[in-house]
């Protein structure tokens, strides 16, 4: 067993050094979004219905040097995150003129399992290694809402971890540890209903950093 520990601390320490080598990515993604229910509960469908009027079936994800916006409500809401910071500001509406302030370093679930698969896919015409991660949001208590998430990334989107080792939001810190790279593609079921985020275009540019500058007014 510590033989076992061994070789998986070696590995990567590794993985992570040959990483550190390759340029970081820079320019925009383009996703399609599918949303679907597992089951035919009316629960289930209230809650893909309500997804699909919140977040609609594109998205598209800037990035530059550890810094984030994402383009990601159907009304046009936008997620941004400058490098280091506590806080993930995020607009649900477009009209919003105030910001709401997320506190990335809090832990907000519990990983039960992560791991990469065996088996790849392709995105893009990229081969993709595969990131599934188990977990509960918390608190944990009865009735507790579940995720099971996918991440299909490959190293020519490679992003460096030191951004976002303090970012505790969804478990990003542990999830970017593993997989270093922006995403091509993001499966996500959460309880009885799939959401899929499928890269359908990659832009590799240089961005202005204006872009994801902080918003002035946030609660």
């Amino acid at each position: 067993m510590k033989r076992l520990l061994l070789f998986l601390c070696v590995f990567t320490s590794l993985n992570m050094l040959a990483k550190t080598n390759l340029k970081e990515f820079e320019g925009v993604i383009h996703y399609t979004k599918y949303t679907k229910t597992l089951n035919k509960s009316t629960a289930s469908k209230k809650h893909e219905q309500f997804l699909k009027d919140k977040l609609g079936e594109k998205s598209d994800f800037y990035y530059k040097n550890g810094m984030h916006l994402w383009d990601r409500f159907l009304t046009g809401g936008k997620e941004l995150y400058y490098k280091n910071s506590k806080f993930v500001y995020v607009k649900e509406n477009n009209d919003y003129k105030i910001w709401r302030k997320n506190d990335v370093f809090k832990k907000n679930e519990v990983i039960n399992s992560i791991k990469i698969l065996s088996e790849t896919d392709t995105v893009l015409g990229y081969k993709c290694q595969i990131l599934e991660v188990k977990s509960t949001f918390l608190p944990v208590t009865r009735g507790r809402k579940w995720l099971r998430r996918f991440y299909f990334n490959q190293e020519n989107f490679f992003v460096d971890y030191k951004y976002l080792k303090k970012y505790r939001l969804n478990s990003q810190n542990e999830i970017y540890k593993l997989i270093q790279a922006i995403p091509l593609r993001i499966y996500v079921e959460i309880n009885g209903v799939i959401l899929d985020y499928v890269a359908t275009n990659v832009e590799f540019k240089n961005l202005d950093e204006k872009l994801f500058e902080r918003p002035p007014t946030t609660k």
